[in-house]
């Protein structure tokens, strides 16, 4: 319900509540499972498992998060409005948790994960649905001021391999200089 800024010389810290945010705005950044890079003074969050009160249910949210680290931070403690400090994009490209976001070269990719809905289990009963992506979805980011558009590349799919979840990717360099992405483990194979 907060963001949170923490002075590690100290140990002193400042927050912010979500809830100046309209609910649309903040239900988003309170999800669990999000995907998330930063990227110099940006970072950026795609996705996340949480509750989304307009629908009264829990969801995958589809939506890509632009922090500019500095004005968050300036934002926190100095009591700014926070709405000044992020801008987002909803769309269903980013209808995805417990994957990770990369980047590599000029292109973004989210990898693996699932599009959650509904309650884990309520009364050991699931009442859920679950999609896997079952890929990797390449796309490039346009970012000026408050416009965030992307555009996406041709999403790479295989029902075997790319069946996972809550896993760790990330960068890796060849012995030969090529650089990629390399996936270690993830649920369910």
């Amino acid at each position: 319900n907060d963001i949170i800024v923490i002075d590690t010389s100290n140990w002193s810290y400042q927050s912010i509540s979500l809830n100046q945010l309209p609910d649309s705005v903040a239900a988003p950044l309170r999800s669990t499972n999000m995907l998330f890079l930063q990227e110099d003074s940006l970072l950026f969050m795609a996705g996340g498992f949480g509750y989304d009160s307009t629908l009264n249910n829990y969801v995958t949210f589809p939506v890509l998060t632009k922090f500019n680290i500095p004005n968050t931070i300036q934002a926190v403690l100095n009591n700014y409005p926070l709405s000044n400090a992020f801008v987002q994009l909803r769309n269903q490209f980013f209808s995805v948790c417990g994957g990770e976001l990369l980047k590599l070269n000029n292109n973004y990719f989210l990898c693996f994960g699932h599009d959650f809905r509904g309650r884990y289990a309520e009364f050991a009963i699931p009442i859920f649905t679950q999609t896997y992506s079952n890929s990797i979805k390449p796309f490039q980011i346009t970012h000026t001021g408050n416009n965030l558009t992307i555009a996406a590349g041709t999403i790479l799919s295989d029902t075997a391999n790319f069946h996972r979840r809550d896993l760790n990717v990330s960068n890796f360099i060849l012995p030969d200089g090529t650089q990629c992405l390399m996936t270690f483990g993830g649920v369910f194979r």
